[in-house]
């Protein structure tokens, strides 16, 4: 099968190879993947910024149909459309795993990163990280339910939203769309703040309900927050844009006994004010990956229409095509774009032709 490999260590060494196919054991299924975006984790594999364990396969954001069953597999047959959770292994005994937060277990092998990932024609995961697709989902805005189940852990299990809390997320990438509307689904009020490189993506955050859509260098971002706060500082701040200076900066925003929840990854070690974490008594939380209930969570907020991912996939290529996709995602351009097996491409072509609004449809489309 066609696969995009990580194949040794460093940065760089990333080549579309022929590998075998792939065959379940009992435990496991076989999915053939649909489509799968590419995530900023996929840049630092590309970079060798972040844990990788080459050769590996890249790839977590995806969508597929499980095409052959292991054995011991009863509640998943062929045919059926899936996501799937991003925990390859975990050592299942330590005191993370027992308690259902196998995400940060020390042993934690990770998809497309340290276990083989979904850009590839076929992909192999144990029964236990499965989750069926809603019907009513599609397969190409489906592939962003791995962002969005992170972004549901992130708001709705690490921080603590009341409705009626007023949130700032930094950074309107794909990350942190997902985390404005389902902070907006929680109840929150919400603002997101980005950069002049980010106009489009800060126009489509107003459309989807942003209270506000700051332009951080053309507006005096502490003098809005006061104002829409009467001085206090926002209750939840949310970092997605992994900026060292956003992060220190996003600290000043944040009231006295706030909470910053931080999502973003910037690859390196990062300074930051800890007298002001200590005399404000902030909450400094972490949020990363997601497990099973942020997934079923997520799931039913997509398939319920609370929160949409649809308008976030803007170019759709084939994985021959994956250095163009990656370098699209590293430079700004748009705002997700997903890569699709080559044997598939028809089939993606033809669901996103049968989409309602096919003019604005036809704008996602980028084949060769």
């Amino acid at each position: 099968m066609q696969a995009l490999v990580k194949t040794l260590p460093g940065p760089g060494h990333v080549e579309l190879e022929q590998v075998p196919d792939p065959h379940p054991g009992p435990n496991q299924v076989r999915i053939r993947v649909y489509a799968c975006g590419i995530c900023g984790t996929d840049l630092h594999v590309l970079h060798d910024t972040t844990i990788n364990r080459p050769p590996v396969i890249l790839g977590h954001e995806f969508t597929g149909t499980i095409d052959e069953v292991g054995s011991a597999v009863t509640v998943f047959k062929p045919g059926d459309r899936v996501v799937a959770e991003t925990t390859v292994e975990s050592c299942g005994a330590c005191y993370y795993c027992v308690t259902g937060n196998h995400n940060i277990c020390a042993n934690r092998l990770g998809l497309g990163r340290t276990g083989n990932g979904a850009f590839a024609d076929y992909l192999m995961l144990r029964q236990q990280l499965i989750h069926r697709l809603p019907s009513n989902i599609d397969m190409v805005d489906g592939a962003l339910m791995e962002p969005l189940a992170c972004c549901t852990h992130a708001v709705c299990e690490t921080a603590n939203i009341h409705a009626g809390d007023q949130v700032l997320v930094i950074g309107p990438g794909a990350i942190g769309l997902c985390a404005m509307q389902v902070a907006r689904a929680e109840g929150a009020r919400v603002m997101i703040g980005g950069v002049s490189r980010d106009r489009d993506r800060l126009a489509l955050a107003s459309r989807l309900g942003a209270e506000q859509a700051i332009d951080a260098e053309k507006q005096n971002l502490q003098e809005v927050i006061n104002d829409w706060t009467n001085g206090n500082g926002v209750d939840v701040l949310i970092e997605c844009s992994g900026s060292a200076g956003g992060i220190r900066a996003a600290l000043k925003l944040v009231r006295r006994q706030g909470q910053h929840v931080q999502m973003g990854l910037s690859g390196k070690e990062t300074s930051i004010d800890l007298d002001l974490v200590t005399n404000r008594e902030l909450r400094l939380l972490g949020s990363v990956n997601s497990k099973w209930t942020s997934w079923e969570r997520a799931l039913q907020l997509l398939s319920t229409c609370r929160v949409t991912t649809q308008p976030l996939v803007t170019s759709v290529l084939s994985l021959t095509d994956w250095e163009k996709g990656f370098r699209q995602q590293e430079t700004g351009v748009g705002i997700k774009t997903v890569l699709v097996p080559d044997s598939n491409l028809a089939n993606v072509q033809g669901l996103i032709e049968k989409r309602e609004n096919r003019e604005e449809a036809a704008k996602f489309i980028d084949f060769r």
